[in-house]
C-alpha cells in the first residue's frame, strides 16, 4: 500500500471519528429513525424520519414534544409528495477520460431516468467533474431546465476532483435550504486533483446535514475506495455496479430517499436553553429522543458594529469586491478628476456679444432680496459654478431652454437639484435592492428625465405661442390700419396679451429702445420659438421701415397662414395620438415589470443586480429601451 493511500485512510478514518464524536446523543425508537434536516433554523425546526411501510405517518399519529411541552405548527409531508424546499438532490457526473465510452453513456441515461422518476417538487442538479467542477444543472424544478441539461453528451477531460465537486453540490444544497439534501456521487476511480479533503467535505455534510451516496463503476479504472469511505463517512451508502445497472441503482436509492417523510415544527422553548426533544409515533415502538441548545439571545449590535458587519458581508457577496470593481472605480475616478481640472484650468473666453453686455439693462427686473441671501454659500457657490460652465455651449443652450420653459429657478438651480435628487435615487434604489451596482444606470437616467421635462416645457411653451400668434398678428394689423407703426403696433398688441407671447414680444421691444434694428430683434424671437411665422413679421417690419405703406394686409395674410397651421398641427396630433401612447407603453412598460417583479419576486432578479453578466445586461437594455424609444419619437416628429 503506498504512502498517499494509507493518508487517506488515515484522513477517513479521522474524519467518521470526528462526525461520530460531534452527533448530538439521541436514541432512535425501534421502527423509527430520525435526523435532522438542512434548514432547520430555529425556532422553526425540521427532522427526517424513516419509518417502515407498513407505518405510514401523519401529523395525527406523530407527536414531538420539547421538555415535555408540546410544539406548535407541526406538519408531516412524505417526500414522495414533497413540497417546494422539502427535497433536493445533486448528481456528480465523473467525466473523466477513464469514464469514456458506455459507463460515460450509461451514467447519462441513469440520470436522466433519475430525473424522470422525480416526486411531487423535488429539486434536482447536476455537477459534472474532472479536473474541474461544471455546474450543468442548478437545482430546479422545471422539467424543461432538466431535460436540456441532461440532453447532451458531456466533454471529457483529465482528472477526477471527486472532493471539490462533492464540496460545490453540499453549497448548492446549503444555498437551496432545501429539508432532505442528497448527494449522489458517480465514478470509477480514486479522488486525483482535489484542492479539499475528505475531512473537510465530511464536516460541511455533517454541518448541512447532507446525505451522500456513492456509485462506483466497475471498469478497467475502478478503485471503490474513496466512493465507499465517502459515503461512509457521510451515512449515506456505497453501491458497486456495472456500466448497465447504473440506472437500476439510481432507481434504488430514489425509492430509498422518498420513503422518509419531512416532520416541521416551531420550537416555543426560551432561547438559550438546553432541550430535550422527545418523538413518537402511533403504532411505532418505542421513541426517539434528542438534545439540543437553542441559541442565545441576538445582542443588539452598536452603530460601529453594523457598520463593520455591512461592510464585510458586502465585500463578501457583492460584486464591489472584485478586482473589475476595482478598475472601474479607479477608472471613473480618474476621469472625474481630469474633468474637474479642465473646468477649473482651461482658459474661457471672455468675449461677450452686444446681447451679452446690455443684458443687465434689458433683464427683466428680479424680486428683491436681502444681502443675507446674496451672500449664502450656496448662491455664491452656485454662481462660481454657473460662470465656469458658461464656457461651454452645451449650458448656454440648456440655460436658454430653462428660460424658455417659463420655469421659475434658474438654469445652475434646476442642475444642481437634478445632481442632488439623482444621488439620492440611486443610494436609495441601490439600498433597497440590496446592491449598489444599479446606482449607475439610476445616475445616468437622472440627468435624461431632467432633460426630457425640460424640453417637454420648452415644446409646450413654443406649441402655445405659435396657438397665440394669429390672433396677435391680427391685432397687430389692425392696429397698423388705425395708423401706428409697426413698433407701436407690437407694444399695443403686447400690454394684452398673456405668456409667454407677451414675455417674448417684451423682449424685442426692449432690444429695440437700445437702438437694435426691430427685425433684428424679432429675429430673436423666431429663433428662441423656433417660430418661422415671427420672421416673416420680421420681415415686414423691415418693408414697412424702408418702403413705408400699409402692411396690414399682408399680416392677415400671415395670420391666415398660422391658423391654418396650428389647425393642421392638431389634427396631425389626433392622427398620432395613438402612436404617441403606443411609444410610452412599450417604453414604460420594461420599466414596470422591473419593478412589478422586485415586489413580488424580488430574488427572481438577484442575478441581474448582484452580477456583472447582470449589470451589463440591465444597461445594456436600458440603452436599446432608449434608442428605441427615441427612434419613434423621431418618426412621429417627422410625421409632423
Amino acid at each position: 500500500m503506498s504512502f498517499r493511500h494509507v493518508t487517506r485512510s488515515l484522513l477517513g478514518a479521522s474524519a467518521t471519528l470526528m462526525v461520530a464524536a460531534g452527533a448530538a446523543p439521541a436514541a432512535s425508537a425501534p421502527g423509527l429513525q430520525v435526523s435532522l434536516a438542512n434548514d432547520a433554523h430555529y425556532p422553526a425546526r425540521a427532522l427526517l424520519v424513516a419509518a417502515r411501510a407498513s407505518h405510514a405517518l401523519t401529523v395525527g399519529t406523530v407527536h414531538v414534544t420539547e421538555n415535555g411541552a408540546p410544539v406548535s405548527g407541526l406538519t408531516v409531508t412524505p417526500l414522495s409528495t414533497a413540497n417546494q424546499g422539502d427535497f433536493g438532490v445533486v448528481v456528480l457526473i465523473d467525466t473523466s477520460w477513464s469514464m469514456r465510452g458506455q459507463p460515460e453513456q450509461q451514467a447519462m441515461i441513469a440520470a436522466r431516468s433519475l430525473a424522470a422518476q422525480r416526486t411531487g417538487a423535488q429539486e434536482l442538479g447536476a455537477i459534472e467533474f474532472n479536473k474541474s467542477s461544471k455546474t450543468v444543472l442548478p437545482l430546479t424544478t422545471d422539467p424543461i431546465l432538466v431535460s436540456r441539461a441532461l440532453a447532451g453528451a458531456p466533454k471529457l477531460g483529465h482528472g477526477t476532483r471527486i472532493y471539490d465537486s462533492t464540496l460545490l453540490a453540499i453549497r448548492q444544497l446549503h444555498a437551496s435550504q432545501v429539508a432532505a439534501a442528497t448527494v449522489i456521487v458517480v465514478s470509477d476511480g480514486a479522488d486525483y486533483g482535489s484542492s479539499a479533503h475528505l475531512r473537510q467535505v465530511v464536516a460541511a455534510a455533517a454541518a448541512d446535514h447532507v446525505r451522500i451516496y456513492t456509485v462506483g463503476v466497475d471498469d478497467r479504472s475502478f478503485a471503490p475506495r474513496t466512493l465507499a469511505a465517502l459515503a461512509r463517512a457521510t451515512g449515506g451508502s456505497y453501491a458497486k455496479s456495472s456500466a448497465r445497472g447504473l440506472s437500476h441503482v439510481f432507481t434504488n436509492i430514489e425509492s430509498q430517499l422518498t420513503n422518509r417523510y419531512v416532520v416541521r415544527y416551531r420550537s416555543v422553548q426560551a432561547a438559550g436553553r438546553r432541550i430535550t426533544v422527545r418523538m413518537t409515533a402511533a403504532g411505532v415502538p418505542g421513541q426517539w429522543t434528542s438534545t439540543y441548545s437553542s441559541p442565545a439571545a441576538p445582542v443588539p449590535l452598536s452603530l460601529h458594529q453594523y457598520s463593520h458587519a455591512l461592510a464585510g458581508h458586502t465585500a463578501r457577496s457583492t460584486f464591489w469586491s472584485s478586482t473589475l470593481a476595482v478598475v472601474i472605480v479607479a477608472v471613473a475616478s480618474a476621469l472625474l478628476l481630469v474633468a474637474g481640472l479642465l473646468i477649473h484650468y482651461v482658459p474661457r473666453s471672455r468675449r461677450q456679444d452686444m446681447r451679452g453686455r446690455i443684458e443687465a439693462f434689458t433683464a427683466q427686473p428680479e424680486p428683491e432680496t436681502d444681502e443675507a441671501s446674496e451672500d449664502r454659500p450656496s448662491q455664491r457657490f452656485g454662481t462660481r459654478l454657473d460662470a465656469r460652465l458658461s464656457s461651454y455651449g452645451w449650458w448656454s443652450r440648456f440655460r436658454e431652454d430653462v428660460d424658455v420653459a417659463g420655469i421659475e429657478s434658474s438654469a445652475i438651480d434646476v442642475f444642481l437639484f437634478t445632481v442632488i435628487a439623482t444621488v439620492a435615487s440611486a443610494a436609495v434604489f441601490s439600498v433597497l435592492v440590496g446592491s449598489a451596482l444599479v446606482s449607475l444606470p439610476v445616475i445616468l437616467f437622472g440627468p435624461v428625465v431632467m432633460m426630457a421635462i425640460v424640453r417637454r416645457r420648452v415644446a409646450k411653451q413654443r406649441e402655445l405661442f405659435s396657438d397665440q400668434l394669429a390672433g396677435h398678428m391680427e391685432e397687430i394689423g389692425a392696429a397698423m390700419r388705425a395708423g401706428h407703426s409697426v413698433v407701436a403696433s407690437i407694444a399695443s398688441m403686447t400690454d394684452d396679451a398673456s405668456d409667454p407671447t407677451r414675455s417674448e414680444f417684451q423682449r424685442a421691444l426692449a432690444d429695440e429702445r437700445l437702438g437694435i434694428p426691430i427685425d433684428a430683434a424679432l429675429g430673436v424671437v423666431a429663433e428662441r420659438m423656433k417660430c418661422k411665422d415671427v420672421s416673416h413679421l420680421a420681415l415686414v417690419a423691415e418693408l414697412n421701415q424702408r418702403t413705408g405703406g400699409n402692411m396690414a394686409e399682408v399680416l392677415d395674410l400671415i395670420a391666415a397662414g398660422c391658423r391654418e397651421r396650428a389647425e393642421l398641427r392638431r389634427e396631425l396630433d389626433a392622427l398620432t395620438a395613438q402612436a404617441r401612447m403606443s411609444r410610452w407603453v412599450v417604453t414604460g412598460l420594461p420599466p414596470g415589470l422591473l419593478v412589478v417583479m422586485l415586489i413580488i419576486r424580488p430574488e427572481y432578479l438577484h442575478p441581474l443586480f448582484h452580477t456583472v453578466g447582470g449589470a451589463v445586461a440591465l444597461c445594456a437594455a436600458g440603452a436599446l429601451l432608449f434608442i428605441g424609444s427615441t427612434v419613434m419619437r423621431l418618426i412621429l416628429a417627422s410625421g409632423r
